[in-house]
């Protein structure tokens, strides 16, 4: 048996070891230097051994508070001038949770009650107008007079997706069903922007309801125009009608972000010519914005989560333009950028950006160990009470017995490499550490002696390392192929974990949001995106090592996608690049192959979607998600097979190019029995194509 604990290697320095770290310390203060070399980006200097990290680079700061937007919308409306006497209809559009605006629309009443003017309030969200004003005002009279459906007229939009409008009350159809009411959308033929909701009872209808939109139109990055939504004080009065824009707490952030800080960062960054453009770029707010679960799925209308997508997303695009790069385009070192917003609510906003630039020289490139061996893997502190059931031997002995007792949660790189290096004593694999991180991390495969003339199948995991469930899913695969004796095959379980530690820091603030930001290296760039490269740099060591040593028929790679809407709201609401992802279509299978693969490619899906199917929570999930998003957009990128989505991409290439199975799962964000389910469902799509390879060798 090949026993990984000969394949350690002591002089590899880890900044996850805390050993290691202690050693630094302590070399350190004795004027020395540390006795290891750690691979990645290792510069010597008089005082010991510093990492090319957020320390060699200038730090630059800027800040800035936003006032209220409740206090400013109350403010406005006492300087109004009000005719005498006249009732008075207040309206206002502001970005906050239900209570907070109730509790607006009473402070307004009261103080013009102290003027001696009646008046009667309502303050409506300005953050997804549609859906907040049909469950809060057009809901209960559905309700009281026993309407069975809803015909809603949505405004067309000028710019691409033209049902932007309907997809903005999204999941306004799920919302309807649970009460038994059907719905029904339709574009709006006259040119108003605005909602118009008809109740119906049969085919009669009762009545009609009118919303209209606080519309602001703001440029994009690309110099386009979109609408936007604001915040709105109307009034009116004895005829006549007062009306003033006040910018919600998250457009005055975004004006400064966006006008102000952003040009600087760029202006910074334009320099430079190596490595990324800055190590670290932390945007950080607390503002009065509303997070609100919907009780639909894993719904969820949040405006920081929204907030913080429109950072990341807007920063990527702003360089891309500045340095040319097609918007599509996932390989430009930015570098990390850590976007962390949270809601205060009724409180003034504030908001803080952090640029540490890089140093002045250019880190080292790291290639591959020589070795290819090395077992120098951190242990895995305590989280959440959780401790490796193995400790004591509770799990050693056949190598049968699975699944193996991991946490119902996202799991830390620690974990991964503790559960790797466990799985590889207990089933006698090859444990092997075939790259290292940006940051230093090591990226482990598991592995069987390859024989030649056997198929080979390579999985990976975590490359984007906010989609969760495929790191787990990759550990409880390792079991099964521990046994088989037909196949070639090389499992990487985490392929980004800088990544995942990003991933888990950001959850410990918002878990429900989806955090982009760290799908990504700590380069900035997609992991993805090196593989065209002709030397290995980093993480992609890896997959090339593999790709390259064992020709794979199948290439099983373990994603995932969010589990609810996704939101830019300053450009245009749906995400730019990534509108066909916006809404959960439940679980989604990809199929990426060239036209000589085909055929093959296609009966494997098939016999994916079977295998799902059997599983009746899966297709449960899948059929709600459909349902739901087909009610609330009018383009789908899917065709169905068996009732699943798959998205078939035809690749040029040749037939020694692999058949490449890229699993979608629904699980950013999601936890306990939902994260159970989808790794199940990863973990079953692994197995059908196992059992594929060895149909096909048979």
């Amino acid at each position: 048996m090949n026993r990984p604990d000969d394949n350690l290697n002591p002089d590899i320095y880890n900044p996850d070891n805390p050993w290691h770290r202690l050693a630094q310390a302590a070399a350190e203060a004795e004027g020395g230097t540390v006795h290891v070399a750690r691979p990645p980006k290792v510069r010597r200097y008089p005082g010991g051994l510093k990492v090319h990290d957020a320390s060699l680079g200038r730090r630059r700061t800027w800040k800035a508070e936003f006032a209220w937007e409740g206090r400013r919308w109350l403010e406005a409306l006492a300087r109004l001038d009000i005719p005498q006497p006249a009732p008075v209809r207040v309206l206002g559009y502001l970005s906050e949770s239900p209570e907070l605006r109730r509790m607006l629309a009473l402070q307004a009443e009261a103080q013009l009650r102290v003027r001696g003017v009646w008046a009667r309030a309502t303050v409506r969200s300005s953050y997804k107008t549609g859906l907040f004003w049909a469950t809060e005002e057009v809901l209960p009279r559905l309700r009281r007079d026993g309407a069975d459906g809803l015909r809603l007229a949505y405004p067309v939009a000028a710019e691409p997706p033209s049902w932007r409008f309907l997809q903005e009350t999204f999941p306004l159809a799920g919302l309807l069903e649970a009460e038994g009411i059907a719905f029904a959308s339709e574009p709006r033929a006259d040119g108003v922007m605005g909602y118009r909701a008809v109740a119906l009872r049969g085919a009669t209808a009762l009545w009609q309801l009118e919303c209209p939109l606080p519309l602001y139109r703001r440029a994009a990055v690309d110099g386009s125009g979109v609408w936007a939504t604001t915040g709105l004080l109307r009034l009116e009065a004895g005829g006549r009608v007062l009306e003033e824009r006040i910018p919600t707490d998250a457009e005055l952030f975004w004006d400064w972000f966006y006008a102000q800080v952003l040009p600087q960062v760029l202006e910074l960054a334009a320099g430079k010519d190596h490595g990324s453009f800055f190590r670290n770029l932390t945007v950080a707010a607390e503002l009065s914005e509303p997070e609100v679960r919907l009780g639909v799925g894993q719904e969820c209308a949040s405006m920081p989560e929204a907030l913080a997508e429109e950072v990341y997303f807007t920063t990527l695009e702003a360089f891309k333009r500045a340095k040319g790069v097609p918007a599509q385009g996932r390989g430009l070192p930015v570098g990390r950028i850590v976007p962390v917003m949270q809601a205060l609510p009724g409180v003034d906003g504030r908001a803080r950006v952090v640029l540490i630039e890089n140093g002045s020289e250019a880190p080292e490139r790291l290639a591959t160990p020589s070795s290819g061996r090395s077992e120098n893997l951190p242990t895995a502190p305590e989280a959440d009470g959780w401790r490796p059931a193995w400790e004591g031997g509770l799990l050693e002995g056949e190598a049968g017995s699975s699944p193996l007792p991991l946490p119902s949660r996202p799991l830390m790189p620690e974990e991964v490499w503790q559960t790797a290096r466990h799985l590889a004593r207990r089933l006698g694999l090859r444990l092997e550490v075939r790259a290292y991180s940006y940051d230093g991390r090591p990226v482990v495969a598991l592995s069987k002696p390859f024989q030649p003339g056997r198929p080979g199948l390579l999985i990976t995991a975590g490359q984007h390392a906010n989609e969760p469930t495929g790191p787990k899913a990759a550990l409880r695969l390792i079991e099964r192929l521990a046994s088989e004796e037909g196949l070639n095959w090389a499992a990487f379980p985490l392929e980004n974990p800088d990544g995942t530690r990003l991933h888990h820091a950001l959850m410990q603030l918002a878990p429900h949001h989806m955090h982009h930001p760290a799908r990504y290296t700590a380069l900035g760039d997609d992991l993805q995106s090196r593989m065209d490269q002709p030397r290995p740099r980093w993480e992609s060591a890896g997959r090339h090592w593999a790709l390259g040593a064992m020709q794979p028929l199948v290439h099983l790679n373990l994603h995932g996608y969010p589990s609810h809407e996704w939101v830019r709201p300053f450009t245009g609401y749906s995400p730019r690049g990534f509108e066909g992802w916006a809404l959960p279509m439940g679980v989604l299978m990809v199929l990426n192959f060239t036209p000589q693969r085909r055929g093959e490619a296609l009966e494997l899906g098939e016999a994916i979607a079977a295998a799902m199917n059997r599983r009746e929570a899966l297709r449960r999930l899948t059929d709600d998600a459909l349902r739901w998003r087909e009610a609330h957009a009018l383009e789908h990128p899917y065709r169905l097979i068996g009732g699943f989505p798959f998205l078939i991409w035809e690749r040029e290439g040749t037939a020694e190019h692999p058949i490449e199975v890229i699993t979608e799962m629904p699980d950013e964000t999601v936890y306990g029995r939902e994260f159970e389910l989808l790794t199940e469902a990863q973990t079953l799509a692994g197995e059908t194509v196992i059992d594929w390879l060895k149909a096909r060798q048979g």
